[in-house]
């Protein structure tokens, strides 16, 4: 299984938050159709090579479009990484610290049309190819 709003990708929206200030944020991602964690409308099945293996797997998409973390870019390295890797998450993670429940939820909105729905496309184009 997949998750489709991946676990790394969304923690940093949760970095920094006390315990009642997450279940708000994930209220409020639920009500907008953000669903998170092991939530099973947050689940799809997919085959293994095509999880994390082959050069077209969601991960590597992920990876390739600065989604994901990777050490292969150095030319991406941000403050706060190693030389040679780049963190997206740790980036995230630092614009959003401070930022009120409702500030990271906006910001979640925009991650989700600009950056989640692209991802997810590929995912539904991964799962025809299995169909198939």
């Amino acid at each position: 299984l997949h998750h489709v709003n991946a676990i790394k990708v969304y923690s940093p929206f949760f970095k920094g938050l006390k315990p009642k200030q997450v279940e708000k944020l994930r209220r409020l991602a639920e009500g907008t159709g953000i669903y998170l964690g092991n939530d099973p409308r947050n689940l799809v099945p997919l085959l293994k090579r095509k999880h994390r293996i082959d050069p077209d797997s969601i991960h590597t998409f992920m990876r390739e479009n600065g989604i994901e973390g990777s050490s292969k870019w150095p030319f991406l390295s941000t403050a706060g990484n190693k030389p040679g890797s780049y963190n997206p998450q740790a980036r995230m993670a630092a614009l959003l610290e401070g930022r009120s429940v409702q500030e990271r939820f906006e910001v979640m909105k925009g991650f989700k049309e600009w950056v989640q729905n692209p991802v997810n496309e590929e995912l539904s184009k991964l799962r025809n190819t299995i169909a198939k």
